[in-house]
């Protein structure tokens, strides 16, 4: 009997220290899931910092992202809308936007400090063109818009045109192409020379004439030509800028004119 309640007594302290080797076993479980937790916490607030970022998209919206190390609160749009944001280290919010504004928002953090922070959506027209460069003007653009929203500026509203310098050199052009799609005006006498390569006019024109590309459009241009007459004629030669053709056989442009100041105020038999 005694043998007995000797071993109902060794039975339970076992039971005992088994429940309090597993009590200590969960609360060591807890406590490590728990630090654990902690640590995580810990390593998402040093990753944050406070900071305000844009990124505009084709839809005419802007990415706006806010961040805070203290978390934030609200959010509160231009429009006096408030968004509360359960004190997330980052927000992220596309917000539509039109041309020539200037967008504020109030932000807030856990600890009630707020600051604002702004952007602007200006208007702009930029042209990028390149000669014979083996670069991707595509990708030079995509790093331009990049480098403008770094300064808080939208280019929703920002055209950039890409263009290619094009040049027509009559050493390297078909110029008897030219020839035939370019068109003259005034009353001269237009021709092609093939030997020299040359386009002449052999009438001597009572007014202004000249030859000249009916669908040019060129920008940024710089302008090289070779003129030649071959008499001593009292007119003179040069270069039309901006021409435009009016109704009625009437012209518009910027002249560049070459005179010698002789024989009667026009151009000898000599190379220009």
């Amino acid at each position: 009997m005694k043998n007995l309640k000797k071993k109902i007594v060794i039975f339970t302290i076992l039971i005992i220290i088994l429940l309090i080797l597993i009590i200590i076993g969960i609360g060591k479980n807890k406590g490590f899931i728990k630090l654990r937790e902690s640590i995580k916490l810990s390593e998402e607030t040093n990753l944050a910092i406070d900071d305000f970022s844009i990124k505009d998209n084709e839809d005419n919206t802007v990415n706006i992202i806010f961040s805070r190390e203290n978390g934030i609160s609200k959010v509160v749009y231009p429009t006096g809308f408030e968004i509360k944001c359960n004190n997330k280290q980052k927000v992220s919010i596309d917000f539509p936007v039109e041309a020539n504004k200037k967008y504020i928002f109030k932000v807030t953090n856990s600890i009630g400090e707020e600051t604002e922070e702004s952007f602007i959506t200006p208007e702009a027209n930029i042209q990028l063109t390149k000669g014979n460069l083996n670069i991707s003007l595509d990708d030079i653009v995509t790093n331009i818009r990049a480098k403008i929203n770094e300064k808080n500026i939208a280019t929703n509203f920002i055209k950039m045109a890409i263009g290619e310098n094009e040049a027509k050199d009559s050493t390297t052009t078909n110029v008897a192409q030219i020839f035939t799609d370019w068109k003259s005006f005034g009353d001269g006498n237009w021709g092609y020379n093939e030997s020299s390569n040359w386009i002449y006019n052999t009438k001597n024109s009572s007014y202004m004439t000249g030859y000249y590309d009916p669908n040019g459009k060129y920008e940024n241009i710089e302008l090289e030509f070779e003129a030649r007459t071959t008499d001593s004629d009292d007119d003179m030669m040069g270069s039309m800028i901006r021409f435009n053709e009016l109704e009625n056989s009437k012209y518009s442009s910027y002249l560049f004119l070459l005179d010698n100041h002789g024989y009667n105020g026009g151009i000898d038999n000599r190379s220009l």
